[in-house]
């Protein structure tokens, strides 16, 4: 009987077999995962880069519906469809992110999608609005913010939020008892993690891009041959990131 220890053996065996597991891995392997910069996680974008460019191109698709026949998702069943279709691979990026750095830092796969479950949660700007009017938009005296648009299709904010939580993950398994760890492991990471997001790591995120985001539109306002050369250059770093 292996009982408690059935992921520890189950990364053994992965380990003896040569095969790489999804979301399972030593705590050794986890260490050495988690001591890489954030910025690795986008090595792993390609996995989905076909999805992504699929749901780009049903986008494509309405859009020509809707400039030649007036078929929009309020007016016409198919547009719906391909509206659901085409947005929903963006709308909920952020979870798709997790999927990817969670493999990537070597967590727990569905650990990471709570937490990003969490970011993307249903009219959670409207919850926010809803309690400043009664004055109570904080977390134990300190303020809550989000985002214009919430964290919907966000990106750096998601791989930040699994880095972070990597780091929790890695720390809970070292001092947890084994009988408890299976469940005792995800609570603390899904709380500390969520809650560090949305007070620390999501807003410095979010300005970091804000701030990249304004840098580039100013070039682009004076000078649109360097914006694209930096826009370039951009993409390009992210394609040579080593696999």
């Amino acid at each position: 009987m292996i009982g408690n220890h059935v992921p520890d053996v189950y990364a053994a065996v992965l380990a003896v077999g040569g095969v790489q597991g999804q979301g399972a891995g030593t705590v050794e392997a986890h260490e050495e995962a988690v001591k890489k910069n954030p910025l690795d996680a986008f090595i792993d974008f390609q996995p989905f880069l076909g999805p992504l460019a699929a749901a780009g191109i049903i986008k494509g698709v309405v859009a020509i519906l809707t400039a030649t026949l007036g078929w929009t998702a309020k007016n016409n069943g198919v547009a719906l469809v391909l509206t659901a279709a085409g947005d929903g691979f963006f709308q909920f990026l952020p979870i798709m992110i997790a999927l990817n750095a969670a493999r990537k830092f070597k967590m727990n796969d569905f650990t990471a999608l709570a937490i990003e479950a969490a970011l993307v949660y249903p009219n959670l700007e409207a919850s926010m609005t809803a309690l400043g009017k009664v004055g109570a938009v904080n977390f134990f005296s300190i303020p809550l913010g989000l985002p214009t648009g919430d964290y919907l299709s966000t990106v750096i904010p998601a791989i930040l939020a699994v880095w972070v939580a990597s780091h929790i993950e890695i720390f809970m398994k070292k001092i947890t008892l084994d009988f408890v760890k299976v469940f005792m492991v995800p609570f603390v990471t899904l709380m500390i993690a969520v809650s560090l997001t949305f007070l620390l790591v999501g807003p410095i995120a979010n300005t970091a891009s804000s701030l990249i985001g304004s840098g580039l539109t100013a070039i682009q306002g004076f000078r649109l041959i360097l914006y694209g050369v930096l826009l370039g250059v951009q993409l390009r770093l992210l394609s040579l990131l080593p696999i």
